[in-house]
């Protein structure tokens, strides 16, 4: 990095005196949060495995070294950002049983739209036909991978106004996170992937914000990954400055975060984290990293022992590992140092499963989704731990290249009005995870590289029916059925 630039802690300085933590908002907290979740994904993938042994490379490239399993693939001939994210909002109003004229607000957040113009939550209204169910305000929010975080904040913001609080517990938000991400030939490839996550926002959340204020974020101009050409449909990136970036907001917000809690806070005092996951090695570092920032923040002797009690760190030669990598040099110096990155990964590999690998099971068997990718591994940690998660504290970042990023806090709880609320264990079961990932359909390498190339020819292609088949498209799912010859696409409901 520029050693011109700030240092973190000349950035934060101003926010530490911002100290404060409540779990409650007022004495009459509403518990404002997600009351419903919904995940849809492509019905085919191919294995990281074989794209290793067709590509060439060495093995483990794929599977070890970015750490995937698998990579869902997109016919963009029949399947794009608004057929999944229609899909994923049909099944969500489906499965929780919701009144649309009970949804006030609707937000998408992506990066892939298929209009310069049009939204994609126009699109969706196609699902509301009726004059008394199009009252939903909301539109789509762009910025690489962000969007759908500033969608969800805009919900809650809304949800959280004068307008909305004295309503009753039957006013709803919805926000749509979708992205589809494709790559053209070379390493980036095996980093794709699709994705849609619908969430439903309400009072009495059993996924919910307690306090507003736990949040933190960073904002500032960067090209490290960016689509210029409007022409093509893959982005230009640099990945060693993307990864930088990323890090680097993700210790200013955490640091932030730190500093609006009113009693000393370390990722051990967490129970669950999720991260945006472009690849899950990243994820890796990156809770290694915050780790690596509850030593380098520590300013005495007596704080650095407290957090290494924190950590079962005992043994001297340990701690001196610990500070030779957290105190011989400014953490911004520091991102591209593979040793520390690798001391810290195995120093915390147990806690690590613990309090992280749960969330990693969407974004390791999808690929990445981009504004869908935090909230895919949200929905991975509802959907294998479930009512494990009341009384839970749950960290999570975002990171959207350009740059925009935050930190922020849920808390899983149990709802007080039962009979019309979904408990932790009821979204599992919704959600239904492992089920649907074993039902879907493997494609070999072959037939992968075959499909992205049609893809890039239907990218902009206009005026023709869709003549690709639809078997593996799910019953009641969306799907292209044309392009008229004034580029308007037209969609059609799986039997």
């Amino acid at each position: 990095m520029n050693k011109s630039r700030q240092s973190l802690r000349g950035l934060i300085k101003n926010h530490q005196s911002a100290k404060h933590f409540s779990t409650n908002i007022s004495p009459q907290n509403p518990h404002f949060g997600i009351v419903g979740m919904e995940t849809y994904f492509p019905n085919r993938f191919v294995s990281q495995s074989a794209l290793e042994q067709h590509d060439g490379v060495s093995e483990g490239k794929y599977t070890i070294g970015l750490a995937q399993s698998r990579m869902a693939v997109v016919d963009l001939e029949r399947e794009d950002t608004v057929s999944l994210a229609m899909t994923a909002v049909k099944r969500l109003f489906e499965k929780y049983s919701i009144d649309p004229r009970q949804v006030k607000r609707l937000e998408v957040g992506t990066e892939s739209p298929v209009d310069k113009s049009k939204s994609i939550k126009s699109f969706i209204m196609q699902q509301f036909p009726q004059v008394d169910t199009s009252e939903m305000e909301g539109i789509d929010t762009i910025n690489a991978c962000y969007g759908a975080t500033n969608a969800l904040f805009n919900a809650l913001y809304w949800l959280n106004s004068e307008h909305t609080t004295c309503k009753k517990n039957d006013v709803y938000s919805v926000v749509v996170a979708v992205d589809i991400a494709q790559y053209e030939k070379g390493p980036a490839r095996p980093t794709g992937g699709a994705g849609a996550v619908a969430m439903l926002l309400g009072r009495d959340a059993p996924l919910a914000f307690n306090d507003f204020r736990l949040k933190a974020f960073h904002m500032e101009h960067a090209y490290d990954f960016y689509k210029p050409v409007k022409t093509s449909y893959f982005p230009t990136v640099d990945g060693q400055y993307s990864n930088i970036c990323y890090l680097r907001a993700l210790d200013i917000c955490y640091e932030r975060l730190r500093a609006r809690h009113e009693e000393p806070v370390a990722v051990a005092d967490l129970d669950y984290l999720c991260f945006h996951a472009p690849y899950n090695k990243l994820v890796q570092k990156s809770f290694a990293r915050m780790i690596y920032s509850d030593f380098a923040l520590t300013t005495s002797e007596q704080e650095f022992d407290r957090i290494c009690a924190k950590y079962n760190v005992k043994d001297a030669e340990t701690k001196s590992q610990i500070k030779k990598f957290t105190k011989s040099a400014p953490r911004e110096e520091t991102y591209n140092d593979n040793e520390s990155s690798k001391f810290f990964i195995n120093l915390t590999k147990k806690i690590y499963e613990q309090k992280v690998s749960p969330s990693t099971y969407l974004p390791r068997e999808l690929g990445n989704t981009y504004a869908a990718s935090l909230y895919a591994g949200f929905a991975s940690l509802v959907g294998l731990k479930g009512q494990e998660l009341q009384d839970k504290r749950i960290n999570m970042f975002s990171y959207g290249s350009g740059l925009a990023s935050a930190m922020f806090e849920l808390q899983g709880r149990e709802t007080t009005h039962k009979k019309h609320r979904y408990q932790l264990d009821d979204i599992k079961n919704i959600l239904d995870l492992p089920n649907r990932l074993n039902n879907r359909i493997e494609v070999s390498p072959e037939q992968y590289s075959s499909i992205m190339d049609a893809n890039m020819e239907t990218y902009l292609k206009h005026d023709f029916v869709a003549t690709n088949p639809t078997d593996y498209i799910d019953s009641g799912s969306y799907y292209l059925d044309r392009v008229d010859d004034k580029h308007r696409r037209f969609y059609l409901k799986k039997d």
